[in-house]
């Protein structure tokens, strides 16, 4: 953790020229009573696929279990949707995660396939389970 708002600076620069560009947009999670550093979300667009969302989250390890990451991943969706106008939404989490599955399963995203080779973590490659969320299954649901 940075031990002054200085230190966050050169960061908070260059999420903010990624969310003018259109490349990356990032939040700070914070909680609303304590106002203490909970965690980081984001979206960016997917490498492969146009018009399409990737989502990611990262939850503080002393705050998980609280509703945060279900919370603001819904609020995720929402602006991916609404304010972006994605066609659909993805994401992935390691197989172990079970956890972090449960939350995109709980957003209404669906398991749509495995990845062996997800994301490489000091060297060795983690499989994952693969999301995705259509606009239509979005509006559908009752997850808006």
């Amino acid at each position: 953790m940075p031990d002054s708002i200085d230190q966050l600076a050169p960061a908070l620069e260059r999420n903010f020229a990624r969310w003018q560009m259109g490349t990356n947009y990032t939040w700070t999670i914070e909680s609303r009573v304590e106002r203490e550093f909970v965690g980081r979300v984001a979206l960016s667009p997917h490498i492969d696929v146009s018009n399409v969302l990737d989502i990611g989250f990262w939850i503080h390890p002393t705050q998980q279990r609280r509703g945060y990451a279900c919370e603001s991943a819904k609020a995720l969706l929402r602006f991916g949707f609404d304010v972006l106008g994605a066609d659909a939404v993805v994401s992935a989490a390691a197989r172990f995660n079970v956890a972090s599955c449960g939350v995109l399963e709980k957003i209404g995203m669906r398991r749509v396939g495995e990845t062996e080779q997800g994301f490489q973590r000091q060297g060795v490659w983690i499989a994952v389970y693969d999301y995705a969320i259509a606009r239509e299954e979005y509006y559908a649901s009752n997850c808006t």
